[in-house]
């Protein structure tokens, strides 16, 4: 049977376990629920995604229209 001494001993060590593990946790939650910044990374994504929508259709757009005007401008002569 362990001494006092020795229980008190894998108590402590327990306890510095524990106290390191909730501590770890505690960050990971921290991360992941950090709504704020997640939101924020969400906003870029989208506002990235949106520029890029718009600039690939205005250039589709712009060629067509100046394809139709070369067009319309053949068919009246």
């Amino acid at each position: 049977m362990p001494t006092e001494r020795q229980l008190e001993h894998q108590i402590a060590l327990a306890r510095n376990d524990l106290e390191r593990h909730l501590a770890q946790l505690q960050v990971v939650v921290r991360e992941t629920l950090d709504v704020r910044r997640r939101a924020r990374a969400a906003f870029e994504r989208a506002r990235r995604s949106m520029r890029a929508f718009v600039e690939r259709n205005l250039v589709v757009a712009t060629v067509a229209a100046t394809l139709a005007g070369v067009w319309l401008a053949r068919r009246r002569r």
